[in-house]
């Protein structure tokens, strides 16, 4: 099996442009998990190209020298930390993350940062622009008049094959070119292509692009990476300084955490029961082993018929329980389904499933149809 590799291909005058304007380029593709920077090398036409990994990096905004980068269920603040004239790696700009917000998986795609300083972003599973707050997840600002209640929302590009007909379709094939991902600079006065990048290969979307003023060759620091743990800055020192790597990590003795399903805690404490937003095939995925009937199974014959909601049981943070439900209509009438009921063996006979039933149901504002077959 060939491995996906990426391939990145610019118009000669980029390096010059990036150059005589004095900046660089930040852009997000969540499709492949990267943070990528454009500037310049001093040999003239070698265009400097650097990438980090964050988990789902998509709305993208700099201000300060600070860069706000939203993610799968955080929003980081990435600072510079390179004084002016000092340089790292032959970088003149090195974005270290300073600080993230835990918002939980919203699926926030834009952002920015308003005159009060707020960071304002769209958060799309609860249909509102949202700011943060040290009390909460996340804050409702403003929500479109039509939205009385969080809806789930669904979002389609040109993709694949699936996705055909479209009127661009059409225009490019006229214009004998296939879609492209990467970007253009456009000259306003005359509408001419006046530079380009393109991606090949791996990366086939992207998703915000920034510019970074007076920056020729800027850097990041990731948080998979040993220099994290090694550069820190105060102010007694001139720029960033490089601690000693330690001979032995402290805890590297420690068992290491196998990945799997929850397991039952030693001393039980209070049952909390959740409700689970923005339910798919996809995301529920990784919890198949949580569902009975298997789901997985389930939609190899039978597609959602409508909309997903779940409602979880968890002791200290980690599942017991899980119910799935489906809500979809009937000549025009709202029907319930349950589609998986499941709890693990140790907490089975305590009235946990039956408390599952019965939050879901007040959840949906509907009685539930049960399955024909249920022995839990």
């Amino acid at each position: 099996m060939t491995t996906p590799t990426l391939d990145i291909q610019a118009s000669a005058s980029l390096w010059h442009w990036l150059h005589d304007q004095h900046i660089s380029l930040a852009l997000t593709t969540y499709q492949t998990n990267r943070l990528f920077f454009i500037g310049c090398k001093p040999e003239p036409g070698r265009l400097a190209i650097h990438e980090r990994l964050f988990d789902k990096p998509m709305g993208l905004y700099w201000q300060q020298d600070t860069l706000t980068l939203g993610c799968r269920y955080q929003i980081w603040q990435l600072a510079n930390r390179l004084p002016v004239g000092d340089y790292h790696e032959g970088g003149d700009r090195l974005y270290v993350p300073r600080l993230a917000y835990i918002t939980g998986d919203l699926n926030a795609h834009d952002l920015t940062i308003d005159g009060q300083g707020r960071i304002l972003f769209v958060n799309t599973d609860f249909s509102c622009l949202a700011t943060l707050d040290p009390n909460y997840s996340f804050v409702p600002i403003w929500r479109p008049p039509f939205i009385r209640k969080p809806a789930i929302v669904g979002l389609s590009q040109l993709r694949s094959t699936s996705f055909g007909g479209l009127a661009l379709e059409h225009r490019l094939a006229t214009a004998s070119q296939g879609a492209q991902c990467g970007f253009v600079v456009i000259n306003l006065n005359s509408g001419a292509l006046a530079h380009w990048l393109r991606f090949a290969g791996i990366v086939t979307e992207l998703f915000d692009l920034v510019v970074l003023p007076d920056t020729r060759q800027p850097r990041a620091l990731g948080l998979q990476d040993d220099d994290i743990e090694r550069l820190v800055t105060f102010p007694e020192a001139p720029g960033i300084v490089i601690t000693k790597p330690t001979v032995k990590r402290p805890g590297q003795s420690a068992p290491v955490p196998v990945a799997g399903l929850p397991r039952p805690p030693a001393n039980a404490a209070t049952i909390r029961y959740q409700r689970v937003y923005s339910l798919t095939p996809d995301n529920l995925l990784p919890y198949d082993r949580m569902t009975y009937p298997r789901l997985q199974q389930r939609w190899l014959h039978q597609p959602p018929r409508g909309d997903l909601f779940g409602l979880s049981a968890a002791i200290a943070g980690e599942m017991i329980g899980l119910a799935v439900a489906e809500r979809f209509e009937v000549e025009h009438a709202p029907v319930a389904e349950l589609c998986s009921l499941y709890v693990l063996p140790a907490y089975r006979h305590q009235g946990i499933a039956t408390r599952l039933i019965k939050e879901l149901q007040h959840s949906l504002g509907l009685p539930l149809k049960r399955p024909s077959r249920n022995d839990l």
